[in-house]
């Protein structure tokens, strides 16, 4: 599989929806979307003047994309942010079975 995340962590429904995804994407498809992240452009001035709470959610074991580091890129651009870094996660981590968003938006307070 190409995405290298944490497939035990995962639902086999969700490994199953995830693998359909990344596996039917043509690969063209896939170099043209990491081209655009490494082209985006991101207007931190801007990003900053935004004062709505903001949760940022990362897994540690991203193997995908460099999602922690981004993460706390990002937490230090939003004025009004909190970071949370899920250190058993990989780039999947909102469908893995043992990561429970809910609780984790009730135990930063953000609901």
């Amino acid at each position: 599989m190409g995405v290298n995340t944490n497939l035990k962590q995962i639902s086999p429904a969700a490994s199953q929806a995830l693998l359909k995804s990344t596996s039917s994407a043509p690969k063209a498809t896939a170099s043209q979307r990491l081209a655009l992240m490494r082209e985006f452009d991101i207007d931190e001035k801007k990003l900053s003047q935004i004062t709505q709470p903001v949760l940022l959610i990362a897994g540690k074991n991203d193997r995908l994309l460099p999602s922690e580091a981004e993460a706390q890129r990002l937490s230090s651009i939003f004025p009004n942010s909190q970071l949370i870094t899920l250190p058993h996660s990989g780039h999947a981590c909102l469908v893995e079975k043992d990561v429970n968003l809910y609780q984790i938006l009730l135990s930063a307070n953000f609901i």
